[in-house]
């Protein structure tokens, strides 16, 4: 998890950091309105996180979707790397899809976490979870200034070295998530055997986490 979280944070914070000054060059027809594009990402996810949560919720399958985001980023950071066109509807487009893709991972990933770890320890597995994700982040920030200074005489100012940098970091994390994956379907058929796997029911999940906070609020009473 994570992995997961330094793969996919590391790349979305760092496109932030310089998005507008990105597109600015990259799509030099957008102007004054390069702003409110920029922010496409963030605006997009205030509805997208609620509706995705709910979908989670029932669906299950955090580690497929999951999946999906990376590969959503992926192409976003491809199209604006290989296709030479600067309309602004590309940009505008791949805004709202790297939003979209935001909005899934986070309704994945976020609550994981309390899912896997004892009750009493959740508050130290966010913690340590969150130092080392920012901790990459600004990594990955200072990777793509460096990035930007040694290729700022080439086209967009090395805004495309960047763009590859961000699809290696991408395809990373989906290596990781791919494998954590793989390693569950193989950890479930193991106490399955051939049967059909069961479908993860997060209800089920839900109520025993509730059931054991009650014991412990019992026993610390």
């Amino acid at each position: 998890i994570n992995a997961e979280y330094m793969g996919f944070w590391s790349v979305l914070f760092s496109y932030m950091a310089v998005t507008k000054d990105f597109l600015s060059k990259r799509f030099p027809s957008l102007g004054s309105s390069v702003g409110t594009v920029a922010a496409l990402v963030y605006t997009v996810s205030i509805p997208m996180l609620t509706i995705f949560g709910r979908l989670v919720d029932y669906f299950g399958r955090r580690g497929p979707l999951a999946l999906v985001s990376c590969i959503l980023c992926i192409f976003v950071f491809v199209t604006y790397a290989w296709l030479e066109t600067d309309s602004p509807a590309l940009a505008v487009t791949n805004q709202v899809v790297l939003g979209a893709a935001y909005s899934l991972i986070a309704a994945c990933l976020w609550p994981t976490i309390q899912m896997v770890v004892p009750l009493d320890t959740v508050g130290t597995a966010n913690g340590l979870v969150t130092c080392i994700q920012f901790l990459f982040i600004g990594l990955s920030n200072i990777s793509v200034g460096s990035l930007q200074d040694a290729f700022h005489t080439s086209k967009y100012e090395g805004y495309i070295a960047v763009c590859y940098f961000l699809i290696f970091m991408t395809s990373a994390a989906s290596l990781v998530i791919f494998s954590v994956n793989i390693a569950d379907r193989n950890t479930r058929k193991m106490y399955y055997g051939q049967r059909d796997l069961p479908k993860v029911d997060n209800t089920s999940l839900i109520q025993v986490s509730e059931d054991r906070y009650r014991a412990d609020s019992i026993v610390s009473i």
